[in-house]
This record gives C-alpha cells, structure tokens and sequence, in this order.
C-alpha cells in the first residue's frame, strides 16, 4: 500500500518507490501492485483501509481520487 500511496499521491516512479522502500526494482514494485489491486477487488476490510488512505490524502491534497 506504500508504494501504491507514493506513486499516487506523490508522484514517485514505481522505480523511486521499490528504492525509497527498499522493495526491490521497478519490475518488484509493479508486481506488488499488481498483487495488491487484485486483493483490493476480493478483500473489503483492505478496500476499507485503503479508501480511508485515500480520503484522509485527498483531503490534504485537495484533488479528485
């Protein structure tokens, strides 16, 4: 979900992500996400805590998710 958060609310690369992190290459990170947005589509209490994530950023950015 971090990488997720950079690379959509800051703008990061998947490759600035995977090193900020320490999670491997851009290669890893898309892997990750890929898993994760799978996961988002069959688990509601992470679909949850990421919506809550993205609210409470989008309040502070002040931009349309």
């Amino acid at each position: 979900m971090a990488a997720k958060c950079l690379c959509k609310w800051s703008g990061c690369t998947q490759l600035e992500a995977g090193k900020f992190l320490n999670i491997g290459n851009c290669s890893s990170v898309s892997h990750r996400l890929k898993k994760l947005n799978d996961l988002l589509k069959t688990n509601n209490e992470l679909k949850g805590i990421q919506d809550q994530i993205d609210h409470k950023l989008n309040k502070i950015y002040k931009v349309k998710v």
